[in-house]
C-alpha cells in the first residue's frame, strides 16, 4: 500500500491569516499615527493560534501515516453478480481520529447497490474499524479501484489533513462472463441456414457408440467378440464401434480497441467472452481438445491445448475476467512474445487443429496481425476461420425505425471498404464471417461441428 499525507490550510484559515496580516500592515504603514499596541497583540494572538494549530495538527497527521488499510473483496465474480466490499482500517497509534470523512473510490464501471462508500468515521486509538458496502458487476473484465481518502479538519476549521491511500490490498474486482444457458440444439437451429458440410465419415475403432456386428477376421481383437451373437450364429462375431473424432480447437480473442466500444455488458468484448465460455464448456461435454489465446496490449495470455474439462472452463473464465475493462494500449509489435511462431509453439499442438479467430478486423494493425498468424497456420495445414463481430450489427439493434435503416446503410458502406482490407485473408483460404450479437455462438458451433465431420480416413 502506498500512502500520501497532506496537511494544508483551509479557506477559513487563509481568510483569518489574511485579516491578521491586513490589520498589522495597515497599522504599521500609517505615518500619521503610531501602531496601536492592542493591534499588535491581536495580530500576535492570531498568529500564535495559527502556528500552534499547525503544530497540533501535524501531530494528528502522524496518525494518518500509521494507519493500515485493507480491502476485502470476493473476486472473481460473474456478470450481474453482487459482491460485498469490506474496508478494514487499523489504527496502531495511541491517538485517535474523530469526525473524519472517509471515501473509497470504487470502479465507475460498477453499480453501488447497498451501503455507503463515503461518510463520517471515528477511529479510536489502538483499534480496528470496518466499513462495508455492495457493488454489482457490469460487463466482463478487471475493474480497478481508485484511492481511499481519509480527510479531517481541526476543531477551529483552520487546517485540513488528508491521507490518500493507493494500491491497497485487493485493488480490483475481476468479472467473469456468464455462460449462456441456451441448449446446443437451439443455437444450431438458429444457424441452420449454414451448410453442415460433408456427410460424416465412418471409421472403425474403439468407442462407446455401437455401430454393427460382423464376422471375425484374423487380426481382430478377441475382446470385441460378441459371444451371444457367436452362439446364435455358430461362428465368431465381432462388435464394431464408431470412432468418434475429438476436435482440436484453438480460440483466439483479439483485444482491439473497437471491441470495447459501447455500453458495459453489451460490448463486442462481452459477447465474445460469453461465446468463448460457452464453446469451452461445450467442448468439455465432447471431450474435445481445446486451447485459448488472448492477444493483449503487449503480451499474449494463453491456455495450451488440452482436453476440455470443468477445470479448464474455470481457468478460461478466470483469464477472461482479467481482461481490462477499458481498451488496451496499442500493441508493441517489437515484442517477441506476440510473434506468431512463438505463440503457436507455446500452444503445444499435436495434430491438425481448427483455429477460430474472434476479431472485428476494423483497423489495419489488427488485420495485419491476424493475417500474419493465419498465413503461418495455413502453411502448417491447420484449418483457420475468422468470426468477426461487426460494429454495425451490434449498434444498429439499439436504434429504431428510420435511424436503424440509415445506420445500417452507412455501416454496410464501411463494411465494403473493410472487405477490401481483408482480401489477403480470403486469398490464403481463410473465410471471414461477419456476425451480430446473436450469431456468435451459432456460427462457432456450426463451424466446430462441420470440422468434426471432416474425418480423414
Amino acid at each position: 500500500m502506498n500512502r500520501e499525507v497532506r496537511l494544508g490550510i483551509t479557506v477559513r484559515g487563509k481568510l483569518i491569516l489574511g485579516i491578521a496580516a491586513l490589520i498589522f500592515i495597515t497599522n504599521i504603514i500609517q505615518p500619521w499615527r503610531p501602531a496601536g499596541i492592542n493591534t499588535i497583540y491581536i495580530t500576535f494572538i492570531i498568529l500564535t493560534i495559527l502556528i500552534s494549530g499547525w503544530i497540533v495538527n501535524r501531530s494528528r497527521a502522524y496518525v494518518l501515516e500509521r494507519l493500515t488499510i485493507k480491502r476485502d473483496v470476493s473476486t472473481p465474480i460473474y456478470e450481474d453478480e453482487e459482491t460485498t466490499i469490506r474496508i478494514i482500517i487499523e489504527n496502531t497509534a495511541a491517538v485517535g481520529i474523530y469526525n473524519a470523512i472517509f471515501q473509497d473510490n470504487y470502479p465507475e464501471t460498477m453499480h453501488k447497490v447497498e451501503g455507503e462508500n463515503i461518510g463520517s468515521i471515528q477511529i479510536p486509538p489502538k483499534s480496528t474499524i470496518e466499513i462495508t458496502y455492495k457493488l454489482r458487476a457490469r460487463g466482463i473484465g478487471r475493474n480497478q479501484f481508485g484511492t481511499i481518502v481519509i480527510r479531517l479538519l481541526d476543531p477551529l476549521g483552520l487546517y485540513y489533513m488528508e491521507g490518500i491511500y493507493s494500491n491497497v490490498e485487493l485493488s480490483s474486482i475481476e468479472v467473469m462472463p456468464i455462460i449462456p444457458q441456451a441448449s446446443v440444439e437451439e443455437y444450431l437451429a438458429r444457424g441452420i441456414k449454414l451448410e453442415l458440410g460433408p456427410r460424416i465419415a465412418r471409421q472403425s475403432g474403439i468407442s462407446t457408440e455401437f455401430r454393427d456386428i460382423r464376422e471375425y477376421v484374423p487380426g481382430d481383437e478377441t475382446r470385441r467378440i460378441d459371444w451371444k451373437a457367436t452362439a446364435k450364429l455358430n461362428k465368431l462375431m465381432i462388435r464394431e464401434y464408431e470412432l468418434e473424432k475429438r476436435n482440436n480447437i484453438v480460440l483466439i480473442l483479439d483485444l482491439s480497441r473497437n471491441m470495447f466500444i459501447g455500453e458495459l455488458g453489451v460490448r463486442k468484448i462481452d459477447y465474445a467472452a460469453r461465446t468463448i465460455a460457452y464453446i469451452i464448456n461445450y467442448a468439455s461435454t465432447k471431450k474435445d481438445n481445446i486451447g485459448l489465446v488472448i492477444f493483449g496490449s503487449d503480451k499474449v495470455d494463453l491456455i495450451p491445448v488440452s482436453m476440455a474439462s470443468d477445470a479448464l472452463v474455470k481457468r478460461a473464465l478466470e483469464k477472461l475476467s482479467r481482461i481490462p475493462v477499458y481498451p488496451p494500449k496499442p500493441m508493441k509489435e517489437e515484442s517477441d512474445i506476440i510473434d506468431p511462431g512463438t505463440v503457436i509453439g507455446r500452444l503445444g499442438l499435436r495434430d491438425k487443429t481448427l483455429f477460430i479467430f474472434l476479431s472485428d478486423l476494423e483497423d489495419g494493425e489488427t488485420i495485419e496481425r491476424v493475417t500474419n498468424m493465419a498465413q503461418i497456420l495455413r502453411a502448417l495445414r491447420h484449418e483457420v476461420v475468422v468470426i468477426s463481430p461487426l460494429t454495425v450489427l451490434f449498434e444498429a439493434r439499439l436504434l429504431k425505425g428510420i435511424e436503424s435503416a440509415i445506420y445500417k446503410v452507412v455501416g454496410y458502406t464501411s463494411m465494403r471498404r473493410r472487405k477490401e482490407n481483408i482480401e489477403e485473408l480470403v486469398k490464403i483460404g481463410v473465410p471471414v464471417i461477419n456476425v451480430g450479437p446473436n450469431d456468435l455462438i451459432p456460427y462457432l458451433l456450426m463451424k466446430i461441428e462441420q470440422y468434426r465431420r471432416m474425418i480423414v480416413i
